[in-house]
């Protein structure tokens, strides 16, 4: 029997590789037609690409961490010389073939480091008061699938699989697994698992070790109380904070060409250090746990003021700002229901038993998707990074969420993909958002696009380089604590139609630098474009509003159309910014075909229609209260 099934790392200690942010408050540079309103802070902070985070020593780390090779594995299934179990305990190395009923499961009691073969072929293994599969000492286990297996479990707090070390599950096979009390499966170390096809039903999580790594395989949780796959540092207790040292070796999930299914009551993915995604198909349901705020509530599920955001609004409940004044009975979501979700660990240094809340400083949890097929129906976040980054690189995407549909603490980076966001309270989040590439299109209830961090250390910011995003927000549409660089793609925001809002909300400048922008709101806030931005801007607004479905257009002075968009909602006001646009050229603006104003690009930003007395003047620090 080959006894190299399981992965072989280095231990790789990672130090964050950021690029300092750097707020260049330039004053405005004027114009000989700006708005009386909206050129915020004349555009300042970022000038250029250069403020883009450096991913790429993080990117080949996660690539050689989480990028196993299970070949060896996925050849190891030779069964022929394996041995008939014909008792219900295994007390030495070897092969053994299990067929037939196992009623009070199997447990193992070979010594420490002895290497087993199970071969599972139309067996039913069932303990009706303990562990179905079990062993006392650690050992290296395979475990070859073939035919329709079945293990199922009862008892008090304990788990149907239960194994101290290494795992690997292989063979053509179906494993289906019923956990009556406690996880399908628990590991110790790591688990690998290959070509299999495994069906759960857990009253715990799904599958839980310190790593897991599947390739290959069809994995359907079909339902679970906690977690879909759970990873987690098993650390020894550390006698200090620098003894807590981020590992890429452990505690994270890989997932390579694997069909995935998870219907879960707490997260469909999470991993203390890192998620690794390259193909797939991915269904994930999470469903939460929202209760009302009383104190036995939060005495019973440790909750705390900030943790109430939402309301109850008929059968359903709505996400609300942490600022919300109590309209209504506020609810939290006692626990937490993410799709996908990445650290962070959290180390009890004293000994009591309790998490002390310290991370290790030199960590940069992530989740890496390079390619895959995800569907993603959660009550919160859909996919989540807790003081790290999500790095999108390929992959179609369908998002519903009560919450946000992608956050990061730190980095959001999108290389390219489909992403369809059909609901959400933000739709994509993170202290740095950079998209250089494909097509996004975002609904949601508060901002569509947010830069924000309570890290003091991140200088906030939005770089929008490449692809199309279509933006659909109640709240604002992209929102950046820091500044906002557009600089290629297309980018079309249909702003919130009330007042307390904006197409645009910066707090330290926008620069439009190329691409396409088409930004609709009402007149209450509108923030256009700084004037040191080197593509020419048009701000028209209008006392009339222009309604849900109407066309606009822009032509040239001879009338040949430069851009033209449906109005999906009701606005007052438009941002453009169109490669079209030279400085003194007329051009033609029409409203469903009527020629509503003829005018002239005279300087970066240019304003036109009924803007006078409208809107604010933007300055540092101005914003409105959110609801």
């Amino acid at each position: 029997m080959k006894s190299k099934f399981f992965m072989l790392l280095m231990v790789i200690c990672m130090v964050g590789v950021i690029t300092s942010c750097n707020n260049n408050e330039n004053p405005p540079s004027g114009g000989n037609n700006e708005p009386p309103f909206g050129d915020n802070l004349g555009g300042g902070g970022i000038a250029d690409e250069s403020e883009k985070m450096n991913t790429t020593v993080l990117e080949e780390l996660i690539e050689s961490s989480g990028n196993i090779d299970l070949s060896e594995l996925s050849l190891d299934i030779d069964y022929s010389d394996a041995v008939d179990l014909t008792t219900n305990e295994i007390s030495a190395s070897g092969k053994y073939m299990i067929t037939g009923n196992y009623e009070n499961g199997i447990s193992i009691t070979a010594p420490k480091n002895a290497s087993i073969h199970l071969v599972l072929k139309d067996a039913h293994i069932s303990c009706n008061n303990g562990k179905a599969i079990a062993n006392q000492n650690k050992c290296n286990i395979i475990i070859t699938v073939l035919g329709n297996n079945t293990i199922e479990n009862d008892g008090d707090d304990v788990n149907a699989v239960h194994l101290k070390g290494n795992v690997g599950i292989n063979g053509n096979g179906t494993l289906n697994i019923i956990s009556h009390s406690k996880s399908a499966i628990k590991v110790s170390k790591s688990i690998s698992i290959v070509d299999t096809t495994i069906y759960i039903e857990s009253a715990n999580h799904g599958i839980t070790a310190e790593t897991i790594a599947i390739k290959n395989a069809s994995i359907n949780i079909a339902s679970a109380s906690k977690d879909g796959l759970h990873a987690e540092c098993d650390y020894d207790e550390p006698d200090s904070v620098e003894d807590c040292i981020f590992d890429l070796t452990i505690g994270y999930v890989s997932l390579v060409n694997v069909d995935f299914v998870a219907n879960t009551f707490g997260d469909g993915i999470q991993a203390d250090t890192f998620v690794y995604i390259d193909g797939g198909n991915y269904e994930i349901k999470t469903t939460g746990n929202f209760v009302a705020k009383t104190s036995d509530n939060m005495t019973m599920y440790e909750l705390e003021e900030d943790d109430f955001k939402y309301i109850k609004v008929g059968n359903t409940y709505q996400r609300v700002a942490k600022d919300y004044r109590g309209y209504a009975t506020l609810y939290a979501l006692a626990q937490g229901c993410k799709g996908i979700k990445v650290g962070e660990i959290e180390y009890d240094i004293d000994g009591d038993g309790v998490d002390d809340g310290i991370v290790n400083t030199n960590t940069n949890y992530t989740i890496l998707i390079k390619n895959g097929t995800f569907t993603i129906d959660s009550t919160d976040d859909a996919i989540h990074s807790n003081s790290g980054d999500i790095l999108i690189f390929g992959g179609n995407y369908v998002i519903r969420t009560f919450d946000d549909g992608m956050s990061a603490d730190n980095l959001l980076k999108i290389k390219t993909g489909n992403i369809e966001i059909l609901s959400s309270y933000e739709g994509l989040e993170g202290g740095y958002v950079e998209i250089e590439g494909g097509n996004i299109s975002i609904v949601s209830t508060d901002d569509g696009i947010n830069a924000a961090s309570d890290d003091t250390s991140i200088k906030e910011h939005i770089i929008i380089s490449g692809g199309k995003i279509v933006v659909n927000a109640s709240g604002d549409g992209i929102d950046s604590n820091g500044t906002i660089l557009i600089s290629d793609g297309e980018v079309i925001v249909f702003g919130p139609t009330n007042g307390g809002d904006g197409g645009l909300d910066s707090e330290n400048g926008i620069l439009v630098n190329g691409g396409i922008v088409f930004v609709t709101s009402t007149l209450g806030m509108v923030e256009t474009p700084g004037s040191n931005s080197t593509s020419y801007v048009l701000s028209y607004a209008s006392q009339t509003t222009m309604t849900s479905g109407s066309t606009f257009k822009i032509t040239d002075e001879l009338g040949n159309e430069l851009y033209t968009v449906d109005l999906l909602k009701n606005c007052q006001s438009i941002i453009i910014s169109i490669p079209q646009f030279e400085v003194n050229q007329k051009y033609n603006l029409y409203i469903n075909d009527q020629l509503v104003e003829t005018f002239t690009i005279q300087s970066i930003l240019t304003s036109i229609g009924s803007q006078n007395g409208q809107g604010r003047p933007g300055k540092p620090g101005d914003t409105f209260p959110r609801w």
